[in-house]
């Protein structure tokens, strides 16, 4: 059952474990009246970093930015592989401000592994993350949050990568 839910490359729980979970806390969230926050990630240029360096390395790449997402998320949050290079944190109780400084933690931790990328503006591997924190209601939906955060991420890449861009519900 739990190979079902992980993420072979990373180790990381997938997108159907993350799918699940937040049901879960959306839920509980909707319950408490507490909010809830969604953190897109995605690496900043990946297929170039891949048609450089190859997809073997472009796995371990991976591997490192889970590891990442692992060891700088708080305990009560979810880190997950959504898919490809993108990578998801679901925060239970968190609004943007606390969504906001998780995600800069990650960011700067990757950035400070100093991980080369030629191909890239900064040099070396970065991310760009979307932020979008809502207190459920009966009339909105995790699917409008999670959507909310992937647009955040669009902002944050048409930006300049290598950032946190958030909204609020």
């Amino acid at each position: 059952e739990k190979l079902s839910v992980t993420d072979a490359l990373t180790g990381l729980p997938n997108r159907r474990k993350l799918m699940e979970w937040l049901a879960v806390e959306w839920e509980r969230a909707l319950r408490s009246g507490q909010s809830i926050a969604v953190a897109m990630i995605d690496v900043d240029q990946f297929k170039l970093y891949n048609d450089h360096y190859g997809h073997l390395a472009g796995d371990q790449c991976l591997r490192v930015i889970g590891a990442v997402l692992h060891e700088n998320v708080r305990n009560m949050d979810l880190a997950a592989r959504y898919g490809g290079e993108e990578f998801t944190i679901i925060l239970p109780g968190a609004t943007s401000t606390d969504a906001s400084r998780v995600a800069e933690r990650v960011r700067a931790a990757l950035a400070a592994t100093r991980q080369p990328h030629e191909m890239s503006l900064h040099g070396i591997v970065t991310i760009s993350v979307g932020i979008a924190s809502i207190t459920p209601s009966e009339s909105s939906t995790f699917e409008e949050l999670i959507h909310q955060a992937d647009e955040n991420l669009y902002f944050a890449k048409q930006h300049g990568r290598n950032r946190v861009s958030i909204a609020s519900g």
